[in-house]
């Protein structure tokens, strides 16, 4: 199995608030123009809901399944190397063009153009069109995606490891669901976005990932549910190191939840410390978020032992957190 396949069924397999990664807690900016606090008011009531928010969305490891599509599937499917991405075949000289049978059944058409068959490399395009394929994942059941995702190599390359490269792209549509036991899918999301991801990689172990661009929507379906999220200014860190993950978000953050009121609510993510999950375990153990909402009011999310965690709340924005507020990730998984 090629190294990035394996950072695909890494990150897919696994359930909420799981993580693939990890990276720097500082504050970036957003984007010109965009508002600099959120919306949502952050009183001591909400504040279990917009922990759970926060950290489902910092976790939200399909966004980079995602934009990581084309480049997983030009190795797996065109690489005659499953344990690493050196010579890929090209088809049709510097053309490609082929179909191939997802794993666990779909199909996925692979097209683009390469310089070189020695490996990807700046100017390189791979766009993969996915019609219900499904991706196995470590034995557990299939996720399957149906939709288009494209990306050019902006810089760097994916010859051999150590590699470090830069794609930048667009998700179409692209329909990711993950199944339940006894059928159906116990979440669905649907991305749309134009995504810069860099990726570099020392070994299969140790990998990071960062990923930002324009606006992106996800139109998440759980339990028959639909709630739509958006993030603007943003930047998610990806990284892999042994049998740890973790995962940091900076971003401007929407949710049309009504847990947030009426129309929903926006606030300010930052990443202080990135969450981590010991991977063995299956358990996370660390990691501190801010929520940062109208007029100042902010909550600081923080997860100790036994995946307790502690929500301190800021609600008239002066500095202090005058309340807090305990829940476990158990519980918060349950209010979305």
């Amino acid at each position: 199995m090629n190294t990035i396949h394996t950072f695909l069924l890494t990150c897919i397999g696994t359930a909420f608030l799981t993580a693939c990664g990890g990276g720097g807690g500082t504050p970036v900016p957003l984007g010109i123009g965009e508002p600099v606090t959120g919306s949502l008011v952050i009183t001591p009531a909400n504040a279990k809901a917009v922990a759970a928010h926060a950290l489902s969305q910092t976790t939200n490891r399909l966004y980079t399944l995602g934009a990581a599509g084309p480049l997983v599937a030009y190795t797996e499917f065109l690489s005659p190397s499953k344990s690493s991405l050196a010579n890929p075949t090209v088809l049709n000289s510097n053309s490609l063009k082929t179909g191939q049978v997802c794993g666990a059944g779909g199909a996925v058409q692979v097209t683009g153009s390469v310089a070189n068959t020695s490996g990807l490399g700046t100017g390189d395009v791979v766009q993969s069109t996915y019609k219900n394929c499904g991706v196995l994942a470590y034995g557990l059941s299939p996720t399957y995606l149906d939709g288009s995702a494209m990306q050019t190599v902006t810089s760097g390359g994916a010859a051999t490891m150590p590699f470090q490269i830069v794609l930048e792209g667009s998700l179409d549509n692209v329909r990711i669901g993950i199944p339940q036991a006894g059928g159906g899918f116990s979440e669905i999301q649907v991305l749309n976005g134009i995504p810069t991801l860099q990726w570099s990689a020392t070994s299969k172990t140790v990998q990071t990932l960062t990923i930002f661009g324009r606006p992106l929507t996800i139109k998440s379906t759980v339990g028959g549910v639909l709630r739509t999220h958006n993030w603007q200014g943003h930047r998610q860190v990806i990284s892999i190191n042994g049998v740890y993950t973790g995962y940091s978000l900076d971003a401007l953050v929407y949710s049309d939840n009504p847990l947030f009121g009426p129309t929903g609510g926006s606030y300010v993510l930052r990443t202080l410390t990135p969450v981590i999950k010991d991977t063995v375990s299956n358990v996370l153990t660390a990691g501190v978020l801010r929520a940062e909402g109208y007029f100042n009011a902010r909550a600081l999310i923080s997860i100790g032992t036994n995946q307790v965690v502690q929500v301190d709340v800021d609600a008239n924005g002066d500095g202090m957190y005058e309340t807090t507020v305990f829940s476990t990730v158990s519980e918060l998984s349950g209010l979305l």
